[in-house]
């Protein structure tokens, strides 16, 4: 294929249509644009001369050509009544929908275009300057982006005369570098070049502030949410304060206050205006096309796409507008299971790592909150945030608290001169929302004890008439805010006797409260009263302070300790948070050691009265359950401490892996948690960790990146026993890899599969009340969240035909792990690949979804790694699993061409270490799938693969007796044996003929059968067809020897295996000539007429 002169495009993409019609075009008018020129014999204006011109002046090798080409349009568009109009929409259209794809040749024609035609004074060149203007993405300082934005605004700075009487274009044009400038202004000192640009954009739009602010005005409220942005740069400080106080400085008679600007909503041609052409498709295909639960594929590529970098995390603001203003799915996907916006909304708002970033894009969310009014604002803006705070409960409770909080900041404290507006701009939400059924009300936020009290509070003072009187309100103000206690610490209360109340830690539950749980247990209350009084006789002797206090007062000082040593250093931080939690397990042993005895108690008790209980009823459990709200407490406050102190538990490996573990990966906070886990395998941990998993953290990742480094280099810890007894040097020292142990590196994978077994077994035990319990697989932390309803079964990774994950599997929360891996970055995937299938071959050998993951992501380096792991058999790939290969034959038929080849050499080299019997199980599985005319690449590679192979009997048998339309093939394949394995070849061909295996005792001649086993079509006795296949192959082979001295050699030899062949095929004997065999393959010839 010939390269492109107007877009990149690699070897195995098709040429677009587009550029398929204007190369045709130029193709046909060529001899007329290169002719000298005359007016009177211009030919007529048609859509296909106008795709020529436009092909040769994006294409010619320098401006004077294009001036001439210019030049041709202009004669020609004279003489129509159109004009221009046809041309620019042409152009208009290349630019809206291969922009990405054009060369930078093409690019730089375009814009010299531009010029051009606004020197023409082109009619709707106005609307080529807005397409290109939004393929200046935010977020985004490569060169080619940084280009295009100076480009534009130079020219229209240079035709400022005819800017000013286009409102919708100037105004477009300020919408567009308000929003660039903060970015620009945040990198000046990394990016070359882009101080002069901010510059030029500050002067822009300065000037268009102060001379047309009258249609400035028309940008509506998102206008002051970009100036909030830029009001810290000096130009923009004057401008900030007389909007705010000064508002007569803008010259304008119909502005007063900036309240005006507050109550005008943003056009959503601007909003639309933020995000390319490519980036709309995208979302509006996730948010109309794919099921809830099946978007992380989808997440993922778009992530690794558009926010792989650290500057374009603000690209979320705009992503965020545009899906709560622009985007209003219909009644029937509302109605549908397609992912709703508040979860593709939730998902954005964790790729949010800087803290201004994250500010900027919840008020992106709240933004028509603040000044809603029913008679101008749609529904459909703020549906995504009252969704997304209403189903965050219970699996993340954090984001409804962050947003909350967010919120309220938002009403007392965005613009307190304007705060009656505000106020009454939320409620004004609130109000619609519930009376349009959005909501039904706000008692899931206002009546949750898993939010925060004081958030409650607020809800009930500024929404009184839409929450529920929250009852256990009264017991929550006795609590202690400062420290979130393990359930027990202090004064144990079993579940006989009330429960435990969320909220009120030691305060037992009201009587109606009491009831509901008898109601929901099964107890009458005669037999609750029993209960209670067994109970109540092992509370009434008083308990002396002992271990249990001790420990957790310990654990309280260790808490203040870590909140001041974390905004000290990270360094001094780790022994402090060794200790704190050593003494977190030492309580709950306590705890468990005590609860045992009173359950001990309590049944002797009720073991000496009325026999009420089922004897299948465990005790021991139902008081352990209780210990999961600790844990969930627990592992909140020590992620609280932490942030404040700036550190990010289980935050994503950016960096690329390398043979030095990095301070992430060994001397941190979140490395030792992980370290002292995988070490000491406490049931405890195990419960921390899925805690922090259940807040959305990336603990899974980060656990499989910690356990599979282990095989590269093992840290040594003070810690040698299975509970740490003190805290270990915090100063991390690396063992020797020559001294790593394959027996710890396999223990270390015993504790991440436990930590994947307790995150998707779906138990309820494992997590604070009120949860689901449905963990289904790991919410990765910041880019592969998906925020899911609570309490329903939504799946992370659909029921796929082609992947086969169940959701709830180990397998579907590996590939989480596994994707969110690939996320942060490719090497760091294929770093824990080989090691996942080496340690984990039940999860991960000859999984579809696995291999396939392998063979897009590796590059041929670690291809070669792999294969040379295969070969020794160090790990297995694909497994001789024959469903398993089956389905994975099957499926690869249908991955790329590079897939497919990288496919077929892992599978060449796995077999290298396989038994004859495994090998031809293999290839009676993959024959039996391959079709020979449609699937060429799977046939290329099963030609590999026996090539790699010497003939056996059975091997042998296993070919020959293939169906005619694998003739060809047959061919190539005994030629490729009889080259490297000759005697051997031969010896198995005679064996078979004297076996009779190929024989025809049963059928008739050349009759099929199919194997029952592999689905294979074979057939009985050699065909006619296959036999002059291979005849044929073998002469052609024979006759194209050009050295005289090897063809007698050659010819021996060929004709030694045709002689073998024919014997098989029944037409002859070994003892016959080599020149009767031209007679028998006309003999094969005739009979198959």
């Amino acid at each position: 294929m010939a390269m492109s002169k107007l877009m990149h495009r690699s070897a195995y993409e098709t040429i677009e249509e587009l550029e398929r019609e204007l190369q045709q075009s130029y193709t046909s008018f060529q001899t007329v644009l290169t002719s000298s020129y005359h007016l009177s014999h211009s030919p007529a204006t048609t859509p296909q001369h106008l795709q020529a011109i436009l092909y040769a002046i994006l294409t010619s090798p320098n401006l004077s050509s294009s001036s001439s080409y210019l030049t041709r349009l202009t004669a020609v568009t004279a003489s129509t009544s159109d004009g221009y109009t046809p041309f620019v929409c042409l152009l208009v259209r290349l630019v809206n929908e291969f922009y990405p794809k054009l060369l930078e040749w093409p690019r730089s024609q375009i814009l010299w275009l531009l010029r051009q035609l606004i020197e023409l004074d082109a009619g709707d060149v106005e609307s080529l300057c807005l397409s290109l203007l939004r393929q200046v993405s935010g977020g985004d300082l490569s060169s080619g982006n940084v280009w295009l934005a100076e480009q534009l605004l130079d020219i229209l700075q240079a035709n400022v005369l005819w800017l000013d009487e286009k409102p919708s274009l100037f105004t477009m044009a300020l919408y567009t570098y308000l929003r660039l400038l903060p970015d620009h202004t945040m990198a000046t000192s990394k990016v070359e070049g882009l101080t002069e640009l901010r510059q030029k954009e500050t002067t822009f739009c300065v000037r268009l502030l102060r001379e047309k602010f009258h249609d400035c005005i028309l940008i509506g409220r998102d206008l002051i949410r970009l100036l909030q942005d830029v009001s810290l740069i000096p130009e923009f400080e004057c401008i900030w304060q007389d909007l705010l106080s000064n508002p007569a400085a803008f010259r304008d008679p119909g502005f007063g206050d900036i309240a005006q600007l507050y109550v005008v909503r943003t056009p959503t041609r601007y909003l639309l205006s933020r995000i390319t052409p490519d980036m709309e498709t995208q979302i509006r295909f996730m948010l109309t096309s794919v099921r809830m639960g099946s978007q992380r594929r989808n997440q993922t590529w778009f992530a690794q796409r558009y926010l792989s970098t650290p500057e374009s995390e603000t690209l979320v603001c705009d992503l965020i507008r545009f899906i709560c203003c622009v985007h209003h799915p219909t009644n029937q996907i509302l109605q549908s299971d397609i992912v709703p916006r508040w979860a593709i909304v939730g998902w954005l708002l964790k790729c949010c790592k800087s803290n201004h970033v994250e500010a900027n894009a919840k008020l992106a969310l709240f933004y028509d909150w603040l000044f809603f009014m029913s008679k101008v604002d749609n529904i459909m803006n703020i549906e995504p945030a009252i969704l997304l705070m209403v189903h965050s409960i219970p699996k993340y409770v954090n984001m409804t608290h962050s947003l909350l909080e967010f919120l309220f900041l938002l009403i007392d404290h965005y613009d307190p001169v304007h705060r009656d507006l505000i106020q009454k701009g939320v409620t004004s939400s609130i109000d619609i929302l519930v009376g349009k059924g959005v909501v039904r009300s706000l008692e899931p936020l206002s009546a949750c004890n898993l939010v925060a009290s004081w958030l409650r509070e607020k809800l009930h003072v500024y929404f009184p008439l839409y929450c529920k009187p929250d009852m256990s309100e009264e017991a929550g103000k006795h609590a202690k805010p400062e420290l979130l206690q393990p359930d027990g610490a202090l004064g144990m209360k079993t579940l006989a006797s009330g429960g435990y109340v969320p909220g009120s830690m030691s305060a037992p539950a009201s009587g109606s409260a009491l009831a509901h749980s008898l109601e929901t247990s099964g107890h009458s209350l005669e037999e609750s009263r029993l209960l209670n009084s067994g109970a109540e006789t092992v509370s009434r002797k008083r308990r002396r302070p002992g271990a249990t206090e001790r420990l957790a007062k310990e654990m309280e000082a260790n808490f203040d300790e870590l909140a001041v040593a974390v905004a000290q250093s990270e360094e001094v931080s780790l022994g402090v948070l060794e200790r704190l939690l050593t003494s977190f397990l030492s309580v709950y042993d306590q705890m468990n050691s005590e609860k045992l005895a009173k359950v001990e108690k309590t049944a002797s008790v009720l073991d000496s009265g009325l026999d009420m209980l089922s004897p299948s009823t465990n005790h021991s459990q139902e008081v352990f359950s209780s210990s999961s709200l600790g844990v969930y407490k627990f592992a909140s406050q020590v992620v609280n401490i932490l942030k404040k102190g700036g550190y990010q538990m289980f935050s994503p490996l950016a960096n690329l892996p390398s043979e030095k573990l990095k301070l992430e990966e060994n001397m941190s906070l979140t490395s030792t948690c992980l370290r002292l886990y995988v070490r000491n395998s406490h049931p405890q941990l195990c419960q921390l960790l899925v805690a922090w998993h259940r807040e959305g953290l990336a603990v899974g990742p980060r656990l499989l990146c910690y356990v599979s480094r282990s095989a590269f280099g093992w840290p040594k810890t003070g810690h040698q026993s299975n509970l740490p007894k003190h805290v270990g040097n915090s100063v991390l020292k690396l063992q020797s890899r020559d001294f790593v142990s394959r027996t710890a590196v396999a223990n270390a994978f015993k504790a991440y599969e436990n930590f994947l077994k307790q995150t998707c077994s779906g138990s309820s035990t494992a997590f604070p009340p009120h949860s689901s319990g449905d963990t289904n697989d790991s919410p990765n932390h910041k880019l592969m969240e998906v925020i899911e309803e609570g309490g329903g079964a939504v799946t992370t990774v659909g029921k796929s035909n082609n992947s086969g994950l169940e959701a709830d599997s180990l397998d579907a929360g590996l590939v989480t792990h596994l994707e969110t891996c690939l996320v942060w970055n490719t090497q760091r995937l294929l770093q824990v690949l080989p090691s996942v299938f080496r340690y984990l071959p039940h999860l991960a050998t000859g999984k579809e979804y696995l291999v396939q993951l392998l063979v897009t992501t590796v590059d041929p380096v670690e291809l070669s790694n792999f294969e040379f792991w295969l070969t020794l058999g160090e790990l297995a790939v694909m497994g001789n699993q024959s469903d398993a290969l089956t389905r994975l034959t099957k499926a690869s038929l249908s991955w790329e061409f590079m897939e497919q080849q990288y496919f077929w050499r892992l599978m060449v080299a796995e077999l290298q270490a396989g038994s004859p019997s495994t090998v031809l199980q293999v290839v009676k599985i993959c024959l039996g799938v391959v079709n020979p005319l449609v699937n060429l690449d799977a046939l290329s590679g099963l030609i590999s693969l026996l090539r790699s192979q010497a003939p056996t009997g059975p091997l042998l048998n296993t070919v020959l007796s293939l169906s005619p339309k694998f003739g060809r093939f047959v061919a190539v394949v005994l030629a490729g044996w009889m080259a490297s394995h000759y005697s051997l070849l031969l010896s198995c061909l005679r064996q078979l003929g004297l076996s009779g295996e190929l024989k025809d005792s049963h059928n008739k001649k050349g009759e099929a059968f199919s194997d029952t086993k592999s689905g294979l079509q074979r057939s009985e006795k050699i065909s006619s067809s296959t036999l002059v296949a291979l005849l044929d192959a073998f002469e052609d082979s024979e006759n194209g020897r050009s050295n005289t001295d090897e063809k007698p050699a050659n010819s021996r030899c060929v004709g030694e295996v045709r002689h073998a062949l024919l014997k098989l095929a029944g037409l002859g004997g070994y003892d016959e000539p080599v020149g009767m065999a031209q007679n028998h393959t006309e003999t094969v010839v005739g009979e198959n007429s």
